[in-house]
């Protein structure tokens, strides 16, 4: 029970270097040590084992679950390319759920499961591009108030959490340290274990998995498609704002207009009543008001302009993509090979 219980949490839990190591050995000891003692053909190069902990790191489900397969007599590039489709498809099947429902969602729901898609094929890009993104970047830059989902990905072993090292708090024991001293360590620890929480790929295979999806081209499509979507959305939600405010600017101009209009009407009774110097400063005022709203209302009306062009162009282009891309139901084929398999 202790050792299925270190097993699991080793399995949690990726140390990435120094395990690659203790890898490649257990993969010499178990495949040509045991697995080939009887047949020396079929011993693994030290090319194939470096290839394998390529692929796995030291995952301890997926070195278990290819050990097992080449031991019963399986091909391990056969091996290999079912556990990486596993994976893909694993990806794949999560990216579908998350727009199940947005055929027959309301907009504002709709909208939301979009941005999820969105935020999640960008997490994919970030863990392709590197190995390794601290949890407060890749939640500043990509899920911002969505931590939750990032929790969620690490639930389901769609991503791992790893620490990037212990922090040397201080050189004094702590008998020696005063009040202020503590203070400064927690400060210390604080400040320097914002960063210390790194996120990756659930496994060396699920970063693989990335790989293949985010360079699928109807995958591309749909993401395509859904941020076209979603720009017009937030254009048209513009647009509206400008609208708004036009509206707003005219009211004030109309105001102004019929200020004007009774101070130039009521002249001599406005200057008896306020005196001549207060009756041409209210009046200023409200020519120098009235220039400004129309100089705002000109610059509205160009950004309206400017946005029902932008609208123009992208409606054209989502017109223009195939109406079976706004939910697909894709189906990666590997017909050409993994390449990761193939470079072997």
């Amino acid at each position: 029970d202790i050792n299925l219980g270190l097993r699991q949490r080793r399995s949690l839990i990726w140390i990435n270097n120094p395990l690659e190591n203790l890898t490649y050995n257990y993969l010499d000891w178990v495949l040509n040590e045991e697995g080939a003692e009887d047949d020396p053909n079929k011993k693994f190069s030290p090319k194939q084992l470096r290839y394998i902990v390529k692929c796995f790191g030291g995952h301890t489900k997926d070195i278990d679950q290819l050990t097992s397969a080449i031991v019963r007599g399986e091909p391990y590039g056969t091996v290999i390319r079912r556990m990486i489709t596993d994976s893909i498809a694993l990806i794949e099947n999560h990216m579908e759920n998350i727009l199940v429902k947005a055929p027959t969602a309301e907009e504002v729901e709709r909208c939301q499961t979009f941005y999820k898609y969105i935020r999640f094929y960008k997490m994919m890009e970030l863990l392709v591009e590197n190995e390794f993104v601290s949890r407060r970047s890749i939640i500043a830059s990509v899920f911002h108030e969505h931590i939750q989902e990032l929790d969620q990905y690490s639930m389901l072993g769609i991503v791992s959490y790893c620490n990037r090292g212990k922090v040397d708090t201080s050189s004094k024991s702590s008998d020696e340290l005063t009040d202020e001293d503590q203070s400064e360590v927690i400060d210390h620890m604080i400040n320097e274990s914002l960063d210390s929480i790194l996120v990756t790929s659930g496994s060396r295979r699920i970063r693989i998995a990335f790989s293949q999806l985010i360079k699928n081209e109807k995958i591309m499509d749909q993401k395509n498609w859904i941020k076209n979507y979603l720009e017009i959305r937030r254009l048209n939600n513009k647009i509206f704002w400008y609208r708004k405010t036009k509206f707003a600017l005219l009211k004030q101009r109309s105001a102004l207009t019929s200020e004007l209009e009774a101070l130039v009407k009521n002249a001599a009774d406005w200057k008896e009543e306020l005196g001549l110097e207060a009756y041409e400063s209210r009046k200023s005022r409200a020519i120098e008001e009235e220039g400004i709203i129309e100089a705002k209302l000109v610059s509205n009306a160009q950004k309206i302009g400017d946005i029902e062009e932008d609208l123009l162009m992208l409606t054209k282009r989502q017109k223009s993509m195939s109406p079976t891309r706004k939910y697909i139901n894709y189906r990666i084929k590997f017909d050409d090979g993994i390449p990761w398999v193939d470079q072997v």
